[in-house]
C-alpha cells in the first residue's frame, strides 16, 4: 500500500510538473524575448525600404508590434516568423531576401517579444503567426496564394503551423526543428525524463507538416548548428512531400552564417526559390 500510494504520488507530480499541464515553468528554457529598449528601432531601413510601424489584432484582446516593409507596386509578400530573443529590429535583416525579389515583407514579433505585450507560449506563437498571415491577407490586400512563409529557428514551427491551416506560395524553414519535443528533450534537461504524452502542447510536428504539403518547400541548415542538430533537416526532408529542396551550410552554425561563400549559397538558394514561386 505504501508502494502504490508513493508511485501515485510521483505520477501526480509529474504530471504537475509537466511541460504539458505547467509549461510556465519551462517558460524561460524555451523562451529569450528581447522587450523594446529605446534604441532598437533606430535603423528602420532595409534594401532601400523603410519599414512602417502596423498593429496586429488576435482577436484575443493581444496587439502585436510588427514591421512592414512595402516594395512598391509588389503583388506578392513574405511572412517572416523570426527565431528566438530579440525582436524585430534585431531581425529585420531578413526582409532583404524578399525586398531582393520585389516582394513586400511583414516581420512580426510575437506577444513578449519587442513591443508585443504578453507571454510567450507555443499556443500563443502559433495564434499570433496565424493573425500576422490574415493580416497580410484580409487588412494589406495580398491573396494567400501569393504569400511565402519563411520561419527561423524557433518561427520554424510557427510558419509550418500556418503553413497547415492557410493556402500560401511556399514554405522556407531555415535552422528548423522535426517536431519541438524532440528538440525539448535535447536541450531541455527537465524535458528528457518526460513521456511523450506529458510534453509541450502543441507538439509542433514540422515533419509531420511538410509530408502533408504540396507547396514548394526549402530547408537550409547548418551543418554545424549546436542547438539544432542537422538531423532535424535530414528529417524535415526526408519527411517533405515533393517539391523539395535541402541546402547544408557546411560550416554554418545556429547563430549565423560562417562566410561569405556560404551566405553567397544561402542568397542564391532563396533567390531561386522565390523566383519560382
Amino acid at each position: 500500500m505504501i508502494f502504490l500510494t508513493l508511485a501515485l504520488a510521483i505520477t501526480a507530480t509529474l504530471i504537475a510538473l509537466s511541460p504539458r499541464f505547467s509549461p510556465r515553468l519551462y517558460r524561460g528554457f524555451v523562451f529569450k524575448p528581447r522587450p523594446y529598449i529605446e534604441g532598437d528601432y533606430a535603423s528602420r531601413v532595409v534594401a532601400g525600404i523603410e519599414a512602417r510601424d502596423v498593429s496586429i489584432g488576435t482577436g484575443k484582446g493581444a496587439v502585436l508590434h510588427a514591421w512592414y516593409f512595402e516594395y512598391p507596386g509588389a503583388d506578392s509578400a513574405a511572412l517572416f516568423c523570426h527565431g528566438n530573443a530579440g525582436n524585430v529590429a534585431s531581425w529585420s535583416s531578413v526582409a532583404a531576401h524578399a525586398l531582393r525579389n520585389r516582394m513586400s515583407a511583414l516581420v512580426f514579433d510575437y506577444r513578449g517579444f519587442g513591443k508585443s505585450p504578453g507571454n510567450p507560449t507555443l499556443q500563443t506563437i502559433c495564434r499570433d503567426g496565424l493573425s500576422a498571415f490574415d493580416f497580410l491577407k484580409n487588412t494589406l490586400g495580398f491573396e494567400d496564394t501569393k504569400i511565402v512563409l519563411i520561419g527561423i529557428s524557433l518561427g520554424s514551427g510557427v510558419a509550418s503551423h500556418i503553413a497547415s491551416k492557410r493556402d500560401h506560395a511556399g514554405l522556407l524553414l531555415q535552422a528548423g526543428y522535426s517536431s519541438f519535443p524532440v528538440l525539448a528533450r535535447q536541450v531541455v534537461r527537465l524535458a528528457r525524463f518526460v513521456p511523450g504524452f506529458l510534453q509541450f502542447r502543441p507538439v509542433l510536428d514540422n515533419a509531420r507538416v511538410l509530408s502533408r504539403l504540396n507547396t514548394p518547400k526549402l530547408i537550409i541548415h547548418g551543418g554545424k548548428d549546436e542547438l539544432i542538430d542537422i538531423s532535424h533537416a535530414q528529417t524535415l526532408y526526408q519527411s517533405a512531400a515533393e517539391p523539395k529542396r535541402l541546402v547544408i551550410l557546411r560550416d554554418s552554425a545556429h547563430s549565423g552564417v560562417a562566410s561569405r561563400r556560404e551566405c553567397r549559397v544561402l542568397t542564391g538558394a532563396v533567390d531561386e526559390f522565390l523566383l519560382g514561386l
